[in-house]
């Protein structure tokens, strides 16, 4: 805002302030929406609104406000400055009305939203949307100076000839565009096309963006003409993964050529691959899913889903963690202990990345428990070799040992044989790591322990 005060005492004439006009480098990205002419009586101010809009160039912007008005000192003169300091670039584009339009500037295509669509589009679905109107052709060299650069001749030409407006006069018409959470500039196109609209008061409307009034009490022809097309740029911040755009009748049947939504573009989320894990219930495990992307200013949010019974992730670091219960022996889809696990990353504006795998959960028999109470291994944690001792309690002899990574893939299988009660295995090979260790005799019973290797 600015604030005009008209300094006159009360025997002073009242000003009248005719004419708003921005000149200067970067006078096209502001703007007022304020209705002229307005008064200002003696002693008393007015707060201007000035709106300011992106052209996708980082840097200060400065334009010269030129107020005329009926007191002595007309014209005033008020510099302007403005910084732009995130590159917001389109992320989604929908001719609404018309066909779709192949962007020239590196961006998206316009997406289709023509009469007869359903009001259904591939990032978009539309309220009460059927109706359409256009023209044959509109002057590119007319259009407002809020239109942007990028947006050419060509492309001016094939969007603002066409415009959805509700089918049924009683409700309103409300697009929901779909885009992940993030802060957004949208972008509305308008132009009256309709002669029987085209002086001032013959069409208004107002437009609610994520629920919020944004645009207010619009006349299209007031504000840019017959057949002049121009932009409506306003911020806003999507928490539902679904932008709402909400056009409100007023007199006659709201109307909008096209819509753009801008966001900041950053690296897509990318997790590494979990291999698939086998565990014994009892078992406690801890390892972290780990991945990269998205805005580095903002923070990895992590869940998990199908994962055995005692399994949980911490929300914030990706911590994956807990004792299996016993009760995940007979758990999974199919209940047979084999469980599809689906872990889900999301970060502010960045689309949601999940990964999949198989978590196998065996059971532990109590003879199984026999068997491990009469081996013993040690060092445990062990650098190059690891020794196995067995009691003479034990009946059977140990035949296999087989190395499993955290995540269960197998990355050592030996035959053994038991000397003097004692087994020796060399690692030294091995990876610094967690590793499960399964001992197998030759009678089928087996134990399974968690090594660290250093």
């Amino acid at each position: 805002y600015i604030i005009l005060k008209n300094e006159g005492g009360p025997t002073d004439d009242v000003i009248t302030v005719t004419n708003l006009n921005f000149t200067g480098t970067d006078s096209g990205l502001f703007s007022s929406d304020v209705s002229l002419p307005f008064n200002i009586n003696p002693g008393f101010s007015v707060l201007v609104p000035i709106n300011f809009i992106s052209d996708a160039s980082l840097g200060d912007k400065n334009a010269t406000l030129e107020i005329t008005h009926s007191g002595n000192n007309s014209p005033n003169l008020i510099e302007l400055s403005a910084e732009l300091t995130d590159a917001y670039v389109p992320v989604v584009r929908i001719n609404t009305g018309g066909n779709s339009v192949t962007a020239t500037d590196s961006g998206p295509d316009w997406e289709a939203n023509p009469a007869g669509d359903g009001g259904i589009g591939e990032s978009f679905v539309v309220d009460n949307g059927g109706g359409t109107f256009s023209i044959g052709s509109i002057d590119y060299t007319a259009r407002d100076i809020s239109i942007p650069d990028y947006i050419d001749q060509t492309t001016y030409e094939a969007i603002m000839v066409s415009q959805k407006n509700p089918t049924d006069s009683s409700s309103n018409m409300i697009y929901h565009i779909s885009v992940p959470n993030g802060d957004y500039i949208v972008n509305y196109y308008g132009a009256n096309l309709y002669n029987g609209t085209s002086l001032p008061g013959q069409r208004v409307f107002s437009v609610n963006m994520e629920d919020e009034r944004r645009i207010d009490h619009l006349d299209l022809s007031d504000r840019f003409g017959n057949e002049v097309a121009g932009m409506i740029q306003h911020n806003v911040t999507v928490t539902d993964n679904t932008l709402d755009l909400e056009f409100i009748r007023e007199i006659e049947a709201p109307a909008v050529n096209a819509i753009e939504i801008l966001g900041l573009q950053y690296p897509e989320i990318e997790v590494d691959p979990i291999e698939d894990i086998i565990s014994y219930d009892g078992d406690y495990l801890d390892f972290t899913v780990v991945a990269s992307g998205g805005n580095p200013a903002d923070n990895f949010t992590y869940s998990i889903s199908g994962q055995p019974d005692g399994i949980i992730i911490e929300p914030t670091n990706g911590l994956v963690s807990g004792t299996i219960q016993s009760s995940a022996v007979i758990g999974g889809p199919n209940n047979d202990g084999v469980h599809i696990v689906t872990i889900t990353v999301s970060k502010p504006g960045s689309l949601d990345v999940s990964i999949q795998f198989t978590w196998t959960v065996l059971e532990t028999a109590s003879v199984h428990d026999t068997f491990k109470n009469n081996i013993s291994i040690f060092p445990n944690p062990v650098k190059d070799k690891l020794f196995i001792k067995t009691r003479n309690e034990l009946s059977s002899n140990i035949k296999s040992l087989k190395f499993y990574s955290i995540e269960g893939k197998l990355v050592k299988d030996e035959k053994v044989e038991t000397i003097n009660d004692r087994i020796t295995v060399d690692i030294s090979k091995l990876r610094s790591a967690f590793y499960f260790m399964t001992i197998t005799s030759d009678d089928a019973q087996q134990a399974t322990y968690k090594i660290l290797v250093k």
